[in-house]
Order: structure tokens, then C-alpha cells, then sequence
């Protein structure tokens, strides 16, 4: 039985704590509702189906 385990990544240009930290980009608080709703679904699923995360991190001192 092989005990090794693979993990596959999409390659994105950017990651939500770069966003979030660059000047350049402003969410409003319904992009930061609707940011919230989709990792919090994304996590149902991923407990659903069994599948364990890590790394669900951003910096969200930067005020709306």
C-alpha cells in the first residue's frame, strides 16, 4: 500500500491575504460577504466529502 500523499495545486497569479493587502484592490462589504459565504461553503463540501484542509488563512485587518 503505497503511504505517500500528493498534493495538486492550480497555479493563481494571486493569493485572497495579497488582495486583501494590496492598495490596489478595495472590496466592498458585499465582496467580503460573498468571500466569506464561498470559503465557508467550500469547507462544507470539503468535510462532507471527507477531505481535510489546512492553510485557510487571511489577513483581514485591513478595514473595509
Amino acid at each position: 500500500m503505497d503511504s505517500a500523499i500528493y498534493m495538486v495545486f492550480e497555479y493563481l497569479a494571486h493569493d485572497l491575504t495579497g488582495l486583501l493587502s494590496s492598495s490596489a484592490v478595495n472590496f466592498d462589504p458585499g465582496n467580503s460577504k460573498i468571500l466569506i459565504a464561498q470559503l465557508l461553503e467550500a469547507c462544507e463540501y470539503l468535510h462532507q466529502v471527507g477531505i481535510l484542509h489546512r492553510d485557510i488563512k487571511g489577513n483581514l485587518r485591513k478595514p473595509l
